[in-house]
Order: structure tokens, then C-alpha cells, then sequence
């Protein structure tokens, strides 16, 4: 293996080690390479790589005469798996990686990043036509917890002691659309300044326009061991938050039950609040509407990002529920959706509401775990129709879509 060979091998490692959850990177890989060689190219997504660059590094890769090369972008899930997507990526292609890992993680252990990845193949528009992911291929990889992730934010909160705070930042819509936290360490940066360099990265990589709740403050464990999150932002939605990362990571974050939220004003408490475990919603409302929507037959919707998602065939009958349950007049929206020959669904409606796909990607994602039928709904998009039924705009989000 020549210089240029071990240098990518030490890139490709370090690239991979270095990404974030919620961070994106480009990527190229040769499946013909054999074991011993770096058949991967990673560069990060912070800015476009340069032609020169791209050239050099696919030189390196020494592909061989009718080789193929498939390439795209890969995603860093919150849990801190890797979302690899790009035209004609197949099962094989997710074999080839998990053997080629297997043969080169004990010299380059960064390469189980790639560990239960899933490759994605993604057709002309973005419409996806197939997920890859077989765990029992990555058997003997070692789990890497990845920086940011779900798994190392547990794993920090597990060790608060009392006496220790951390600055933290949350949303229920984060890098990739689903509920995100962040963590900071408040000894080592008492005034927050590496932590605000730290959230600024992050907003960087949340859907635009980002609408959805966020709490910043400073976290700390009380002598009894339970949490106190203390910030200046409003305390309800700060609960609202904490029940999203719950009901997204319950289990890993089990330590957030029953944690006690103060909102400040100053040095004067405004409210403190206790987070109270929430049942699972019951959506078997929407079951009629989501079967009427995989038969390719059309419905109305209202969808709300305070109070979720109405589906019925009857206008008047939705009309009725959406009044009851938005009795608070949040900004809704409403119209017709209907599956388009391309298999996603499209939400016709006669104004626009900013962020709608978005949210709707988030809210999806909160509960499709416990209604395995809202999948239907997967990369839906929006159109904004005038009175004649000509579009006037759309709105798609497919990298919202990519966490759920």
C-alpha cells in the first residue's frame, strides 16, 4: 500500500471520527477494491470540496479499469448511526462496506463509525426507492458513541453529580428533524463562550425556517440525584421538549423523568414546572385517513405543530374536530392531501405555512414508533395552490424526513 493509500486510510478515519450528529458529509466508495486498500472518500459538508481536492482524492483511490463508484451524502442520525444515501445504492453495496470495515477496524478503529449504517437509494427528484440496513452484518464492530449523539448525551447526564452543572441547549426539532440536546460542561467554560460556538454549529444544520421550541440554560443535580434545568426561556416549552426527547429516547434518557424546570428572569424565578410522565396519544383517529391515503384515495387534513395531525374523507366532520382541538387558535394549516403517482404524499392547501414539512417531519418522528402507519407519510411535500388549482409554491424538506 502506497503513501497515498495509508494517508486516505488515516482521512477517511478521521473524518468519519470527527462528524457530529446532525453533521453531513459528502462520500464516494469503489465496491470492487479489495480489503486492503481505502475504497471510501469522506469529506465533511462544512464547505463544497474543490475540484482539485475531489480529483486527488479519487485518484488515491486507485480504481480499478471499469470500476464502479457510487457517491452521495451521508447523514449522522441523532443515535449516531450513518444515513448514507445517492443513486443505486443497494443491499450488496452494504455488504461490501461491512466486510471492508470488518477487515480494517483493528489498525483503524474510527471505521466503525460505520457500523448499522443504511444506505439509502435515492432516485431522480429525491424520491426514494429503497433503505438498507441489516445489523447482523456489523457483528464483532464495536459501537462507537458518537460526538453529540444520543448515546454520549446519556451517558454525560448519567454522570451529573450533585454539585456539577452543564450548559445545555434542546429542541424538539434539531439537526435532522427530530428532538435534539446538547450538553456543555460549565467548569471548563464558566462564562459559556465554547458552548454558545458549540450551539451556533448546531443551528447551522437545523431545518430552515427553524420554528419549532428551544431552551437554553444550565443543568445541575440536586443532592437526591434528580435535575434542575434553570434558563431565562419560557418554561412550558421547555416541558415540551424534555417530553419530545423522552418519547423519542426514553430509555437512554430515562434520567430527564421528573425533571424540574425553573424559568428565570434575572435573578427572580418566574415559575418552576415538573415534568410529569405523558401516556402515548392515542392516533387510532387517524388510521382511516392513513389507509385511505396508502389505497391512493385523497383526504382532508389540518395539521397543527402544537396539537398534531387530523385526517378524515369528510370536510365537515374535519373541520368540526380541528375547531375543538385548536381551541387556542395556534397556526394551523388545512387542505387536501393525496398520494402522487411517485408514492409520497402531497399536501394541497391554499396557504402556505412556513416550516410546515418540517414539522410535520418532527411531529412523524415523535410517534411513528407507536404508529407504525404514519410511515405513509414519509418525505410528504406541500404544494400552495391558487383558486384555479395552479401552483404557486412548494415546500419539501427531504433532509427532515432522513431522521424519522
Amino acid at each position: 500500500m502506497g503513501r497515498s493509500q495509508a494517508a486516505l486510510f488515516s482521512e477517511v478515519s478521521e473524518n468519519l471520527s470527527s462528524l457530529r450528529a446532525g453533521q453531513r458529509a459528502w462520500f464516494w466508495f469503489c465496491p470492487e477494491l479489495d480489503d486492503e486498500q481505502p475504497l471510501m472518500v469522506v469529506r465533511s459538508f462544512q464547505k463544497p470540496p474543490s475540484t482539485d481536492a475531489i480529483r486527488d482524492a479519487l485518484r488515491a483511490l486507485s480504481l480499478p479499469l471499469g470500476g464502479s463508484l457510487c457517491s452521495g451524502v451521508m447523514s449522522v442520525t441523532p443515535d449516531g448511526t450513518l444515513r448514507m444515501g445517492g443513486p443505486g445504492l443497494s443491499g450488496d453495496h452494504l455488504g461490501r462496506l461491512s466486510r471492508w470495515v470488518s477487515h480494517n477496524v483493528t489498525t483503524h478503529p474510527s471505521l466503525a463509525r460505520l457500523r448499522d449504517a443504511t444506505l439509502v437509494d435515492v432516485g431522480p427528484g429525491g424520491v426514494v426507492r429503497g433503505q438498507h440496513t441489516d445489523p447482523s452484518l456489523w457483528r464483532g464492530i464495536p459501537a462507537l458513541p458518537v460526538r453529540g449523539g444520543i448515546a454520549e448525551t446519556a451517558s454525560r447526564i448519567d454522570k451529573i453529580k450533585p454539585g456539577l452543572s452543564v450548559w445545555f441547549w434542546m429542541s424538539t426539532v434539531g439537526p435532522g428533524g427530530a428532538s435534539f440536546l446538547s450538553l456543555g460542561l460549565e467548569r471548563r467554560d464558566p462564562d459559556g463562550t465554547a458552548f454558545a460556538r458549540q450551539v451556533t454549529q448546531i443551528r447551522r444544520q437545523l431545518p430552515k425556517p427553524h420554528t419549532a421550541p428551544t431552551s437554553l440554560g444550565v443543568m445541575r443535580a440536586l443532592a437526591d440525584g434528580s435535575l434542575v434545568l434553570t434558563t431565562r426561556d419560557d418554561a412550558q416549552a421547555a416541558l415540551e421538549i424534555l417530553h419530545a426527547l423522552l418519547a423519542d429516547h426514553g430509555e437512554q434518557l430515562a434520567r430527564l423523568s421528573g425533571a424540574r424546570v425553573v424559568q428565570m428572569d434575572g435573578e427572580q424565578i418566574v415559575t418552576s414546572r415538573q415534568l410529569r410522565p405523558t401516556p402515548v396519544p392515542d392516533l387510532s383517529h387517524l388510521d382511516a385517513g392513513l389507509a385511505a391515503l396508502q389505497g391512493n384515495q385523497p383526504v382532508w387534513f389540518w395539521f397543527c405543530p402544537a396539537h398534531g395531525l387530523l385526517l378524515d374523507a369528510d370536510r365537515g366532520t374535519l373541520r368540526a374536530a380541528a375547531s375543538e382541538r385548536n381551541r387556542d387558535g395556534a397556526p394551523s394549516l388545512n387542505g387536501q392531501a393525496k398520494r402522487s403517482p411517485k408514492g409520497w404524499v402531497e399536501f394541497r392547501t391554499r396557504r402556505p405555512l412556513p416550516g410546515f414539512i418540517t414539522a410535520l417531519a418532527g411531529w412523524v418522528a415523535q410517534h411513528e414508533d407507536a404508529h407504525p402507519s404514519l410511515s405513509v407519510l414519509r418525505l410528504s411535500r406541500m404544494t400552495h395552490r391558487d383558486d384555479s388549482g395552479q401552483v404557486i409554491a412548494r415546500q419539501r424538506d427531504d433532509d427532515a424526513w432522513a431522521a424519522t
